[in-house]
């Protein structure tokens, strides 16, 4: 109980909703920083019993990678590594990329491989906030394509899901993978119910104040009178996209909505993350960016998805919609990641010095299977010391 106390109390508090779905005397609500952290209906002292378990379960404090025989020590289990996109222009449009993870679930769904689809989208009368839906038609999962940069309970009610007699794809950030994977090894009894998880390359989760004032940025101070907020899509990497009751309609890019606002207000806990590439889930999608001396170019194209199978499940499921023509796939040279997503090289080499630091601080988490020290020695001792440094200065 006490080191879930900590974690919220130090605004490290992923928000994935796991409180909420075990605990009914517990909400999420959103904090003065604008993530979401449990409250209490009576002192956290009364719930010691279920919180003994969440501290074993809780993503912000576990995460525990298994490696297999094809591990990479710096990009996790991998069993096929490629680059493509879905077949139906309709989906590829939408995405944030390629579409490929929105082509999975509708795949999976069509093939009834699956009953329904757990995932987040934008709250349907506050579409500048997110909501959890779980989804068994195809039209409910295009509406909820597109990369979302803000707080979501994702896991708010999973234990009331799993309890159906149904079979979910669960569609997260590694995070709530993580919390997913740690909530099964727990919890015996539901192997049968999680048939597939796919995640994505998270650079963390912004505050929905950024969002909120991204909005009035964007020439809307009601947020009540918005009716459509898209971060991306429409074309790779896509522009925000905002809509009003009124007919009011702006936008802006990528670069200027991630680069200057969202991506400069990040959970706290977030830049401590050991995973933000899905080293847990079956499949994980990711941004093929293209490079220019060494950083993405972003000018807008017809979108690619870099998509990754962890498992054997995974694979397999990627044959099947290569065989069933759902998806386009080309090959991708594991050298080229870092080119394709150096600020995720970047965090998964540095996270050591960052992970230190925040010891020295009376921080202690527990992570395991991770490859630091392999990863450790690929970073200058330079950029090492900066981000132990930058830790102990806000932490």
């Amino acid at each position: 109980m006490q080191k879930i106390k900590k974690i919220i109390q130090n605004n490290l508090c992923i928000g994935c909703g796991l409180c909420e779905s075990l605990i009914k005397d517990c909400t999420l609500e959103f904090n003065e920083f604008g993530f979401y952290e449990p409250k209490f209906k009576d002192p956290i002292e009364k719930y010691s019993g279920v919180l003994q378990d969440i501290e074993k379960i809780c993503p912000s404090l576990n995460v525990n990678i298994s490696n297999t025989s094809n591990n990479n020590f710096l990009w996790g289990n991998i069993e096929s590594i490629k680059r493509g996109f879905s077949n139906d222009v309709e989906i590829r449009h939408k995405g944030s990329s390629g579409g490929v993870i929105t082509e999975i679930a509708r795949s999976l769904l069509e093939f009834n491989e699956i009953d329904a689809v757990l995932q987040i989208g934008a709250k349907k009368n506050y579409p500048i906030q997110n909501d959890t839906f779980s989804n068994n038609k195809f039209r409910e999962i295009l509406d909820c394509a597109g990369s979302r940069y803000s707080p979501a309970t994702l896991l708010s009610n999973i234990e009331e899901e799993l309890h159906k007699n149904e079979r979910f794809l669960i569609i997260g950030k590694p995070c709530d993978i993580t919390a997913v994977k740690n909530y099964l090894n727990l919890k015996r009894g539901f192997e049968n119910r999680v048939i597939y998880t796919l995640s994505f390359f998270c650079a963390g989760t912004p505050s929905q104040n950024a969002t909120n004032q991204l909005v009035k940025d964007l020439g809307v101070n009601d947020g009540f009178s918005v009716t459509k907020f898209n971060y991306r899509g429409g074309g790779w990497p896509g522009e925000v996209q905002i809509q009003t009751k009124e007919g009011f309609k702006n936008n802006c890019s990528y670069e200027d909505s991630w680069g200057k606002l969202l991506g400069k207000n990040l959970n706290k806990r977030c830049k401590l993350c050991p995973d933000g590439i899905g080293l847990e889930a079956d499949i994980v999608c990711a941004d093929a960016w293209e490079s220019s001396d060494g950083y993405p170019d972003f000018l807008d194209k017809p979108g690619y998805s870099l998509v990754i199978a962890r498992s054997k499940t995974g694979n397999e499921v990627l044959n099947i919609l290569l065989n069933k023509n759902r998806i386009t796939l080309e090959e991708v040279d594991i050298e080229n990641l870092k080119q394709m997503q150096p600020y995720q090289w970047h965090r998964i080499v540095f996270v050591i010095s960052r992970l230190l630091g925040a010891r020295l601080r009376g921080y202690r988490f527990n992570f395991k299977g991770l490859n630091f020290r392999k990863k450790f020695f690929l970073g200058s001792l330079r950029l090492h010391v900066s981000n132990f440094r930058g830790v102990l200065r806000r932490f």
